[in-house]
């Protein structure tokens, strides 16, 4: 199914990046996690800590006014914050996670992302005990304005779409 395009809707993770479209409701909670390719890891030990991304080659995915090369940890009441070495840097998601699906380090990505490639073995889950911040995405609106029905459409239908991509009930 096409969905029209929406001038009345966006989804964005993090903070919504319209000036017109102020009312925000958080439709899933994701976590972040840290992969790896097999073919990366046939030739180096995985991390067991977060001090042991250090001696990894990292890919850094630079997105808006993010800190740079900065990998959170932990909860909002008790955050760790490493500064990860990484010669690989993409401002674009898709081209991290491909450098990463070809073996060249390891990638903290949102887990929406890499969920497909996590089930098919292509990358596997590193530090899976540690919590990380959600990368939670909104669906925002104009909060003067009721939804329009193809509003509400659009998303019933990528709540559907993600909610089975992420194993994972929305509104958590």
């Amino acid at each position: 199914m096409d969905l029209p395009e929406l001038d009345d809707l966006q989804f964005c993770d993090g903070v919504a990046r319209s000036e017109t479209l102020t009312q925000a409701a958080r439709q899933w909670g994701v976590p972040r996690i840290v992969c790896a390719a097999p073919k990366y890891l046939a030739n180096r030990n995985p991390p067991r800590s977060i001090h042991e991304l250090l001696e990894h080659d990292c890919i850094v995915i630079r997105e808006n006014d993010s800190d740079y090369a900065v990998w959170r940890f932990g909860t909002e009441s008790e955050e760790t914050a490493v500064k990860v070495p990484g010669s690989m840097v993409s401002n674009d998601g898709d081209v991290a996670t491909q450098w990463c699906v070809e073996g060249h380090g390891l990638l903290m990505r949102s887990r929406w992302h890499v969920a497909p490639m996590l089930r098919t073995g292509a990358l596997v889950q590193l530090l899976g005990d540690l919590p990380t911040p959600s990368a939670n995405i909104y669906a925002v609106h104009d909060s003067a304005q009721n939804l329009t029905r193809r509003a509400k459409l659009a998303i019933d239908h990528i709540t559907e779409g993600l909610t089975g991509r992420l194993d994972i009930p929305a509104g958590q």
